[in-house]
C-alpha cells in the first residue's frame, strides 16, 4: 500500500469516528439536556476513552459547537437541494417548506435540543458567523433570486418583497415543527395533523404571493 493510500484510509477512518462521536453527542444531549452533556458521557456512550473524544474536539464547548454546525449544515443543505430542484420561485418556496418538515419530522428530540441550545445565547458568535449564517444566506439568496424571476415573469405580486416572503415561509414551518415537537415531548396530541397544517400554510403563502 502506498503512502498516499495509507493517508487516505486514515482520513476516512477519522472522518467515520468523528461522525460517530457527533451522532452519540446528539443522543446524549437529547437524553440528558445541557446540564448532563459532558465529554465523559459522550465517550462512555460511544465506547471510547475521553482522550479519544478530545482528539477530535478540544472541549465540551467545541463538541457542542460542532454538533450545532453539523445540524444546521444538514438542515440547510436539505432545503437548498429542494430549492435548487424547483423550477419556479413559488415552487421553490413550497419545496423549501416541505423539505424543512420532512427533515425534522422523524427527529423531534434532536430538533428541540439543538434549537434550545442555539437560542440559549451560549452558541459562540464566531461559530454562528462562520458556519451557520453563510449557509442561511446562501439558501435565502437562491430562493430570493428565483422569486425575483417569478416577479419579472409576472407570476409574483409586485407588492411582495421576495426576501421577506422567504423568511416568513421559513419561520412558518419552523413554528409548525416547534409546536409539534413540544407536544410530542409532552405526549400530547394536536387537533390538527402536521401534514394538514403544512398543506394549508403552503397554500396560503403561495396564494397570497401570486400576482
Amino acid at each position: 500500500m502506498s503512502e498516499e493510500d495509507r493517508i487516505a484510509r486514515k482520513t476516512r477512518r477519522q472522518a467515520r469516528k468523528r461522525a460517530r462521536i457527533l451522532e452519540v453527542a446528539e443522543e446524549v444531549l437529547v437524553e440528558f439536556g445541557l446540564p448532563g452533556f459532558t465529554v465523559a458521557a459522550v465517550a462512555e456512550r460511544a465506547d471510547l476513552s475521553k482522550p479519544s473524544v478530545y482528539y477530535y474536539f478540544e472541549s465540551r464547548e467545541a463538541l457542542l459547537s460542532a454538533l450545532l454546525a453539523d445540524h444546521f449544515a444538514r438542515e440547510t443543505h436539505a432545503l437548498l437541494d429542494a430549492v435548487e430542484r424547483a423550477e419556479s420561485g413559488l415552487g421553490a418556496l413550497e419545496a423549501m417548506m416541505r423539505a424543512f418538515v420532512a427533515h425534522h419530522r422523524d427527529d423531534y428530540a434532536g430538533f428541540r435540543a439543538l434549537q434550545i441550545w442555539a437560542l440559549s445565547g451560549d452558541a459562540p458568535p464566531d461559530l454562528m458567523a462562520q458556519e451557520v449564517y453563510p449557509l442561511s444566506w446562501k439558501l435565502m439568496g437562491e430562493l430570493e433570486a428565483k422569486l425575483e424571476r417569478d416577479r419579472a415573469d409576472g407570476a409574483l405580486s409586485a407588492d411582495v418583497e421576495p426576501r421577506r416572503l422567504a423568511n416568513v415561509a421559513l419561520m412558518t414551518v419552523h413554528g409548525i415543527v416547534n409546536v409539534h415537537a413540544g407536544m410530542d415531548a409532552m405526549g400530547a396530541g394536536l387537533r390538527y395533523e402536521l401534514d394538514g397544517l403544512l398543506d394549508e400554510a403552503c397554500a396560503n403563502l403561495v396564494r397570497g404571493a401570486k400576482a
